[in-house]
């Protein structure tokens, strides 16, 4: 398992559990040649659930930013950021475009170990408009790593163009 699906499991689940969601599946954990293996590599859905029998698909991401970040290049091929806005319009869209979101585990390290702070979360069409028509209020940087180049979208920027998300302190509850 990888790392971000690890702290998904530990950090964010049991706390969606408290909150209605149920029947989590981690799209990215399936066998090759799976429909659901399918739903992540061809839709970028990485978890499906179910909140008041709606199915919900969760684009889930960690990393140490208060905020979001899409990938934009991988290894110089076009990612996430080109790719889910084209997705979310097409008919055959495994869910309700409406019930897609991002969840963005905000990190900290401690003894080289990431610990889960916040869950950043943002419908995924409203993350996208917003980055799309307003590309100059948001960053962008390159991974020293992979070389992977993203996209990031501070909370800051979504409080003052009063963009609806919800941050989770997951020791706390949730904040607006």
């Amino acid at each position: 398992m990888r790392k971000s699906n690890a702290i998904f499991f530990e950090s964010v689940i049991p706390f969606l559990k408290n909150k209605n969601f149920d029947n989590f599946i981690c799209c990215e954990l399936e066998p090759d040649e799976t429909k659901l293996k399918k739903i992540d590599k061809d839709w970028k859905i990485d978890w499906l659930t179910t909140f008041e029998e709606e199915l919900v698909g969760i684009a889930a991401r960690v990393s140490s930013f208060n905020g979001f970040t899409i990938r934009k290049y991988s290894r110089g091929y076009q990612s996430e950021y080109f790719q889910i806005p084209n997705l979310i319009s097409k008919k055959d869209f495994p869910i309700n475009p409406d019930n897609f979101y991002v969840f963005q585990i905000e990190t900290t390290e401690v003894n080289n170990k990431k610990i889960p702070t916040k869950l950043h979360v943002i419908k995924t069409s409203s993350l996208f408009s917003f980055v799309k028509e307003n590309e100059n209020k948001v960053e962008c940087f390159t991974n020293r790593n992979d070389g992977n180049e993203f996209v990031f979208v501070s909370i800051e920027i979504l409080l003052s163009n009063k963009i609806k998300h919800w941050t989770i302190d997951l020791t706390k509850g949730i904040q607006d």
